[in-house]
């Protein structure tokens, strides 16, 4: 019998401590789900109801992630009616890991500016990213099977474009995963598998033809170059008269010409304007992982988010209606033949 025990001792062993480990990992992963579900959820809910409808704010995952949250959520020892100071003070400091999120994203989408051909080697304007002639194409939705291909994008939609979050069935998501060195950081991405993992921006690009064209258009208009994107939008120039524009010929010289449109011409683009769908590909403000189709309400997403504290804190039906950003009407002044322009 000794002689067995002996035989068996050290494969036994191992095994033993396999299970200890995985039961281990699994009281870890548990513990993370139960606080999310206590702290993070509330206190990252009640965030974002306090911000502007269209602020790009962190996910719950980025979070979850931060070096406060992450110790928070991790530590094996841990009383909430002893340590509610920590909880309150992890909660105070959301805004401030919010604010160093938004210079992080903002940072990376700079770097994408000076890469491009317009501005490699120049210096720009602190607020280039509010310029209408800022804009930016997904090289993933270029492809031909892509819903959204030929969509561009300005600030600050780039920063929350689908594209840019990994979802959990996702392969390069898995491999980041594997790729962690932390078991807490391991965890807390499995805890929240239904967040959205940021990717980064390699898939972005400058688009420079779309900016000359807009520069072309705002100098038809009589408009200053440094229109923003946010005046643009409020203006609607491209509701008020009609022009046609064909600014690229393949195989030709490119030519940008603009000429009037009337009559027959102008009720037809604008019948045509007026049908044409605008991409709105964002993500739930909470989780960044969901994808709306065009004409989606994010009500019927938030009420199964499962970042979002149960019940539902008041106001967040309000807040679910007042998001509006997408690529913009911009797209339409990029991608169509019939343009709407002021004159």
């Amino acid at each position: 019998m000794d002689s067995e025990w002996i035989n068996i001792q050290p494969e036994l062993v191992s095994l033993m401590a396999q299970v200890r480990e995985v039961a281990k990992k699994e009281e870890m992963r548990e513990r993370i789900e139960q606080r999310i579900h206590e702290w993070l959820k509330p206190a990252h809910t009640a965030f974002v109801l306090s911000q502007p409808p269209n602020e790009p704010n962190p996910s719950i995952l980025d979070i979850a992630l931060s070096e406060d949250w992450r110790a928070l959520l991790c530590s094996e020892l841990f009383d909430k009616d002893s340590n509610g100071s920590l909880i309150e003070a992890a909660c105070a400091n959301i805004p401030n890991i919010a604010e160093t999120w938004r210079k992080s994203r903002i940072g990376q989408l700079l770097d994408v500016v000076r890469r491009s051909k317009t501005y490699s080697g120049k210096e720009f304007p602190v607020d280039v990213l509010n310029l209408s002639s800022t804009i930016f194409r997904c090289t993933n939705c270029s492809l031909a099977d892509c819903e959204y291909a030929g969509d561009v994008h300005t600030y600050p939609y780039t920063l929350i474009h689908a594209c840019n979050y990994l979802e959990s069935d996702s392969p390069q998501r898995r491999e980041f995963i594997l790729q962690l060195d932390r078991d807490d950081e391991r965890c807390i991405v499995e805890a929240l598998r239904y967040a959205g993992l940021w990717s980064g921006l390699s898939h972005i690009d400058f688009d420079d033809a779309a900016h000359e064209h807009m520069l072309s258009l705002l100098d038809a208009l009589g408009w200053s170059r440094n229109t923003s994107v946010d005046e643009m939008e409020e203006r609607q120039p491209w509701k008020k008269a009609m022009y046609l524009c064909k600014p690229h010929h393949c195989g030709q010289e490119r030519i940008t010409w603009f000429s009037k449109m009337s009559g027959q011409d102008l009720a037809a683009a604008r019948k045509h304007e007026d049908a044409r769908r605008t991409s709105t590909a964002f993500h739930c403000p909470w989780c960044y992982m969901h994808g709306f189709d065009p004409g989606l309400p994010l009500a019927s997403h938030i009420a199964h988010c499962f970042a979002i504290q149960r019940p539902y804190p008041s106001g967040l039906k309000e807040h679910a209606e007042k998001i509006h950003i997408s690529p913009g009407d911009l797209q339409s002044l990029i991608n169509e033949k019939n343009v709407l322009l002021d004159v």
